[in-house]
């Protein structure tokens, strides 16, 4: 078949290309206009950084024969040929259907491989998003050589506009990481991908990274220290973890927040506590990381809790030092109490206070010291 278009009308859809991937929802209009120029079906496969083809630009059910079919082709590495197009391939370079070898057995039942031809090319590879694109033709057989030349400058095209597109990204994912961080501009906050690189940090968050005994980043992956409290981080990473498979579908709603927390003593002995959450930016999900130490509590607390909620001077003195050490072993040592009079004390306390627990009455107590 020859191209039935003039080189003004091609030129229109080119430039229509870089608007229509900008704006995913503008996408379907120039697909179908590229389609009707090419009598062909043009797929554009995009996928997340944990390797799930995200329906961009594309819906499952309209991509899936491909998907299956390029996943049970090899290519000559070994690898299937959907694997060799995401990571390997050399940008724009095209592959043809008629090229895709099956394993010995195996030839494909997808409805792909018998198109009558088909061009795939890998039009994008960064570290947040990676695309194909696949031109097929069902029927009328194979691209003439001006079609086959149009084909290849749509590849060429959508390749640039997906790198802008990508950078675009990239730019607002950067400054929505920054804005989180501006809240807490003053504090050691770190964010972190689901690779443990180091997406941003505030000042005091880069000074903590620097610190040995709290995190190693000599390998260019964030691993908290000592051991227990990078097993907390790794519990909540897990929580937007997902695995590397061209085959599964986008995820259909942001997951619930999951945080952990450790408290653990440093080099000189303070105590640190971090704590883990994840967070939704537009590119990707990102665990925040807050470093804090603990904060002398002020000895005029113990005024302010038998004024204001009745406490009598031992039990003041009591909830006191439980806030300063953390412990209520090393509390009840410290003022030589017994353990069922600390017990007594405790419950005494948490009545008048309103508190249910050690860790809501060192938190209230913490607010009223933070007067002083």
């Amino acid at each position: 078949m020859t191209l039935r278009i003039s080189a003004q009308t091609q030129d229109r859809l080119i430039d229509s290309l870089y608007a229509a991937l900008g704006a995913q929802a503008d996408w379907s209009a120039a697909a179908e206009a590229l389609e009707a120029a090419l009598a062909a079906e043009v797929l554009l496969l995009d996928f997340g950084p944990d390797g799930r083809h995200s329906a961009r630009y594309c819906p499952r059910a309209q991509a899936e024969p491909l998907l299956v079919c390029l996943s049970r082709a090899l290519a000559p590495s070994g690898k299937s040929v959907l694997a060799h197009l995401l990571r390997d391939a050399p940008l724009e370079r095209t592959l043809t259907l008629r090229e895709l070898a099956f394993p010995d057995g195996q030839d494909s039942d997808g409805e792909p491989a018998r198109r009558a031809d088909g061009l795939l090319a890998s039009v994008l590879r960064s570290e947040r998003r990676k695309a194909l694109l696949a031109i097929l033709r069902p029927e009328g057989g194979p691209f003439g050589l001006a079609e086959t030349a149009f084909a290849r400058r749509i590849i060429r095209h959508i390749a640039n506009g997906l790198r802008l597109s990508d950078h675009a990204e990239q730019a607002r994912a950067a400054s929505e990481a920054l804005h989180l961080l501006v809240r807490n501009l003053e504090e050691r906050a770190i964010l972190i991908d689901r690779q443990r690189r180091v997406v941003a940090a505030t000042p005091a968050g880069h000074q903590a990274m620097a610190a040995s005994d709290l995190f190693d980043t000599k390998s260019g992956r964030l691993v908290a220290q000592p051991k227990e409290v990078d097993d907390v981080l790794a519990e909540v990473l897990a929580a937007i973890a997902a695995p590397d498979s061209g085959l599964a579908g986008p995820r259909k709603s942001p997951p619930p927040e999951r945080r952990g927390e450790a408290v653990f003593e440093g080099a000189d002995r303070r105590r640190c506590r971090m704590v883990f959450r994840t967070v939704e930016t537009a590119g990707e999900p990102l665990v925040h990381i807050q470093v804090r130490d603990a904060r002398p509590i002020h000895r005029d607390v113990r005024d302010a809790l038998r004024a204001l909620y009745g406490l009598s001077r031992s039990e003041a003195r009591l909830a006191y030092y439980l806030a300063a050490t953390g412990s209520l072993a090393e509390t009840l040592e410290t003022l030589s109490v017994t353990r069922n009079t600390g017990k007594t004390h405790l419950r005494r306390i948490y009545e008048k206070t309103g508190t249910r627990s050690q860790v809501e009455l060192c938190q209230m107590i913490a607010g009223l010291s933070g007067l002083y």
